[in-house]
């Protein structure tokens, strides 16, 4: 494997645990001012960053339906790795 494959996958690790790391917080109830204010900053910036997220979905969608259109069957003698 080279050792680009190994670092991108690594630094996907990385942001899925910031993402689940960002959704606990954003879940647990705080336990005073301090914590809500912070709640409250991060509730702020998600929603800032939701049409950033959103953008990528057009693109996405049409490649999805580009390769939709021109599906082909995958022989069984082809094998896939992670």
């Amino acid at each position: 494997m080279s050792k680009k494959i190994v670092l991108s996958k690594e630094k996907n690790k990385k942001r899925e645990k910031l993402n689940f790391d960002i959704l606990f917080s954003v879940m647990m109830t705080p336990e005073n001012h301090y914590g809500l204010e912070a709640k409250q900053k991060l509730l702020e910036t998600l929603q800032q960053e939701i049409s950033v997220y959103e953008a990528k979905f057009a693109p996405l969608q049409e490649q999805f339906a580009l390769l939709e259109k021109y599906e082909k069957p995958v022989p069984d003698s082809v094998s896939f790795r992670d």
